[in-house]
């Protein structure tokens, strides 16, 4: 993989890899570490929505807080959630 390639691995994926990839006895020099700010950046997301009811949008919006800490655009298939974000100054696209 090119080095300017960043991967960036969300809740749903790090459940089950992250766990190996942050084992220093697995991973040796590469133990890779998470977006530290991510609990400011999750309630920031979620402060728009937070009068809802807790639903589909607490995981989105956890999608959302994670690609902005890990300074990188959200791709999703979501078009509410491409809106969304883009209402708030975040990247996200669709892809196409």
């Amino acid at each position: 993989m090119p080095t300017e390639v960043r991967l960036i691995f969300a809740l749903h994926t790090q459940v089950g890899l992250l766990p190996l990839l942050t084992n220093q006895a697995v991973m040796d020099e590469q133990t890779l570490t998470g977006p530290l700010s991510m609990d400011a950046a999750f309630r920031e997301a979620t402060a728009p929505l937070a009068a809802k009811a807790a639903s589909k949008w607490v995981g989105d919006c956890y999608l959302l807080a994670y690609a902005k800490e890990s300074q990188a655009a959200l791709v999703t298939f979501d078009r509410p959630l491409v809106q969304f974000a883009r209402k708030r100054g975040h990247a996200a696209i669709v892809p196409g």
